[in-house]
């Protein structure tokens, strides 16, 4: 995948964005199918929540 997102370059590297974007690439070429999108996704979005935790946690020590 190519290119910067909104968010500055590498941030979706940190939640799974890139690998996401990879298995939905390979998908849409007919290399792999839609289980492993999904897995994919939930990879992703343990990560987004494993992130917001952190963040949570990091907020209640001040």
């Amino acid at each position: 995948m190519e290119g910067r997102g909104p968010y500055g370059e590498g941030r979706g590297a940190g939640v799974g964005a890139f690998e996401l974007g990879e298995v939905c690439e390979r998908c849409e070429a007919g290399q792999v199918g839609l289980n492993a999108v999904r897995t994919a996704l939930d990879v992703a979005l343990m990560d987004i929540a494993a992130y917001a935790h952190e963040r949570a946690l990091r907020a209640l020590k001040g």
